[in-house]
C-alpha cells in the first residue's frame, strides 16, 4: 500500500475534534472522564489537551494523558489509513472535517488514547 502526506490546518483538524460535541457521545462518556483546555487552548485554537481516562484493564483508576494537535493528526492519519468506520456514524473517516461529530472524534481521541478503539 501507498502512502500519500497531506497537510492539514492543525486549528480544522483540532475544531474538527473538540467542536464535534463529543463529550456528549454515550461511549465517550463511558471511557472519557474529564478532559481540561491548556493555556490559550479552546475547542477550536489548537494547544494542549488533558485527558481523564479509564482502560478496560481497570475502569476504577483514571490515567491523565496530555494531547496535542500532532497527536490527533497521527490519529486520523492511522484512522485513514486502516479504514476505520465508526458504528453508530457509518460514514469512513476522512480529512472531509465538515463531517465530523461525536462518533468521528470518539474514534480519534480513542485512537490518540489506547491506538486503537477499546470502547464502542
Amino acid at each position: 500500500m501507498a502512502s500519500v502526506t497531506i497537510e492539514l490546518d492543525g486549528n480544522e483538524l483540532w475544531s474538527a475534534v473538540f467542536g464535534s460535541g463529543f463529550e456528549s457521545d454515550p461511549v465517550n462518556r463511558h471511557w472519557l472522564k474529564d478532559y481540561s483546555f491548556g493555556k490559550d487552548t479552546t475547542w477550536n485554537k489548537a494547544g494542549i489537551v488533558t485527558i481523564e481516562y479509564i482502560t478496560e484493564a481497570d475502569e476504577n483508576i483514571v490515567h491523565t494523558r496530555d494531547l496535542d494537535v500532532n497527536d490527533l493528526a497521527q490519529a486520523l492519519s492511522y484512522a485513514i489509513q486502516n479504514g476505520y468506520r465508526h458504528v453508530p456514524c457509518g460514514g469512513a473517516i476522512g480529512i472531509d472535517f465538515d463531517d465530523y461529530d461525536s462518533c468521528v472524534a470518539d474514534i480519534i481521541l480513542q485512537l490518540a488514547i489506547y491506538g486503537k478503539e477499546v470502547f464502542a
